[in-house]
């Protein structure tokens, strides 16, 4: 077998069973979350300036959750049209905890609804 770091090679990546991970009490692990979303009719008929106000209000929204909302904008290379990118030292849970609470707040707000469904990917620093 060959080790790289705390990594074994062999059938694919594993951890090795007595490796020390090289982050262990010296960094929080951060995360990037990459939503794709599926848009409605109302983002479709929004100008740049709505779009961007309802965004701003949700980067707003997330720092008070401990999210970075970090830009938005139409991605290539997915079916999706609208991307949102935030970054946190929260793991999914927060994430989670933070959208439903968004999507709470958005209703009770009588924000529009610009999206309705997405399909996130999550990206976590490994150094």
């Amino acid at each position: 077998m060959t080790y790289i770091g705390h990594l074994k090679l062999g059938s694919g990546l594993r951890r090795h069973p007595t490796a020390r991970s090289p982050l262990r009490g010296k960094a929080k692990m951060r995360h990037m979350y990459i939503s794709h979303c599926v848009v409605t009719d109302a983002f479709n008929k929004a100008t740049d300036a709505e779009v961007n106000s309802y965004f701003k209000k949700m980067k707003e929204f997330g720092k008070e959750h401990g999210f970075d909302l970090i830009f938005w904008g139409n991605p290539w290379g997915v079916s999706e049209s609208l991307t949102f990118v935030a970054t946190s030292e929260k793991s999914l849970d927060g994430y989670i905890g933070w959208r439903t609470a968004w999507s709470q707040k958005a209703s009770k707000d009588k924000l529009p609804t610009y999206y309705q469904a997405s399909n996130t990917t999550i990206v976590t620093a490994i150094g």
